[in-house]
């Protein structure tokens, strides 16, 4: 069982946030809790995942309070009449003034939650480079446009984080529920959290891995759960991400084949994973007659290692986990030896 932390110390909570399961790390602990099976209509897809997180952090709050001194006596403080210290007497009188110093004490003890969300709650989509587009406000404008095209007014109410790329690469968009992201926040104020950032599972999983990844023709997909999502890169460069959903009996070998073979012809590249070189592997090769290494693929996640079987082992790697503090759950292993060490992600990075 997990010592309690010592007073003033800021504890960190990371929690990984499902339709079908919250993991939630807390201290080098991992514990998975099932989200019962939604009821009814009307309520969104995300409801009971953030009901089953709010009775999750109640309980940590308890154990917590329990643990922690009173933030009123923390600010106690004996002034030393004998030497006439005026900055002491100031103290004495700044703590019988609750409001503001306990407020302040209250937020500086509060634990710090890091949420990720998985891409069951998360939609993708990479921007083709467009020279005359110059300003954040106009990337963000142009992919709002874009997700409506593809996913109707639904995409009204989401959040849009567009990745910074350099001039002449395409840009990942990652959309989230505005709801999803304002029940987070609410959440966490009212269970005496402080909340540092929202991350979507791909991409965090993306940035912990990308010095893995290598130069040409190369598929990063997270199988986590009962959703494949894959990012194609060529030279480390995003042109596509494309998700597939699972159903029971599915082959996730297989699906991840044709998810994988499918983007890559949608986005001009050919994906031949039996030979040792790819005719026309970027677009315009095939008419040049020049061909390139064939396609590359890694895969991370719980269920990164149930697709393996369809791959030749030359031809795809199993990273592990998608983040470090999920290696052990639900069946995975944990991070290779040779695995990059993450650095540290603002806020509102996407990869």
């Amino acid at each position: 069982m997990p010592l309690a932390p010592a007073a003033g110390f800021r504890e960190r909570i990371r929690v990984l946030l499902a339709a079908d399961r919250i993991v939630r790390w807390r201290q080098g602990d991992c514990q998975t809790l099932r989200v019962a099976a939604p009821t009814g209509t009307g309520r969104p897809d995300w409801a009971a995942a953030v009901a089953t997180l709010a009775t999750a952090l109640a309980a940590d709050g308890e154990t917590a309070s329990a643990a922690s001194p009173a933030p009123d006596a923390a600010l106690q403080h004996t002034p030393d009449e004998s030497a006439g210290n005026e900055a002491s007497a100031a103290l004495t009188r700044l703590a019988s003034l609750p409001s503001a110093p306990a407020r302040w004490l209250k937020h500086w003890q509060a634990p710090r939650l890091e949420i990720v969300v998985a891409e069951h709650f998360a939609r993708w989509l990479v921007l083709p480079w467009q020279a005359e587009i110059s300003t954040p406000a106009e990337s963000e404008a142009f992919a709002r446009h874009r997700l409506r095209e593809i996913y109707g007014e639904a995409a009204r109410g989401w959040s849009i984080v567009c990745a910074e790329r350099p001039p002449g690469e395409g840009t990942p968009v990652c959309a989230i529920d505005s709801a999803l992201i304002e029940a987070l926040h609410a959440l966490a104020r009212a269970r005496g959290y402080a909340l540092e950032c929202v991350h979507p599972l791909f991409g965090a999983a993306a940035d912990h891995w990308r010095a893995a990844l290598p130069r040409g023709l190369v598929g990063f997909a997270v199988a986590e759960g009962d959703v494949l999502q894959l990012g194609l890169l060529h030279d480390r460069r995003w042109h596509a991400i494309q998700r597939a959903s699972l159903a029971a009996d599915d082959d996730p070998g297989a699906a991840l084949a044709g998810l994988f073979v499918r983007t890559a012809l949608a986005a001009g590249f050919a994906a031949d994973f039996g030979s040792e070189s790819t005719q026309g592997t970027t677009p315009g090769a095939a008419q040049r007659g020049t061909t390139q290494a064939a396609p590359r693929l890694f895969v991370c996640g719980n269920a990164a290692a149930r697709c393996m079987a369809a791959f030749p082992a030359e031809r795809c790697r199993l990273l592990g986990s998608a983040l470090p503090w999920l290696a052990g759950v639900a069946g995975v292993t944990g991070l290779s030896a040779a695995s990059p060490t993450p650095r540290q992600r603002s806020a509102g990075e996407v990869v």
